[in-house]
C-alpha cells in the first residue's frame, strides 16, 4: 500500500526545520534561534516523492529575521511557509 500524500504536519515540520537550519547556518552562525510565528500555505498535496526545500532570507534585523521556505515537487511549489524567528536569549 502506498500513501497518496504526505500529512500536512510532516510537511510543516520539514518547512520549519529548513527555516531554522538556514538561520543557524546563514543569518548569524553560532546564534540560537526560536520561532515567533510561522504561517504555512498548502498549495497542493505533497506526494510521497522527493521534495526540494528552498529557504530565502526576506528580512534581517538585529534580533530577528523573516525566512520564506518553498517546498517544490517536479519544479512546482506545493507548500510555502513564512517564518519569523528571533535570537534566543542566553538566559532562557
Amino acid at each position: 500500500m502506498s500513501l497518496p500524500a504526505i500529512h500536512g504536519g510532516a510537511a510543516a515540520a520539514a518547512l520549519s526545520l529548513a527555516a531554522l537550519g538556514y538561520a543557524e547556518r546563514n543569518v548569524e552562525p553560532g546564534a540560537s534561534w526560536r520561532f515567533l510565528t510561522i504561517s504555512i500555505n498548502y498549495l497542493r498535496a505533497v506526494q510521497a516523492a522527493t521534495v526540494d526545500l528552498k529557504p530565502t532570507l526576506r528580512k534581517r534585523g538585529t534580533r530577528s529575521c523573516v525566512i520564506s521556505v518553498s517546498a517544490l515537487q517536479a519544479s512546482k511549489e506545493v507548500t510555502h511557509a513564512e517564518c519569523l524567528l528571533a535570537k534566543r536569549n542566553m538566559n532562557e
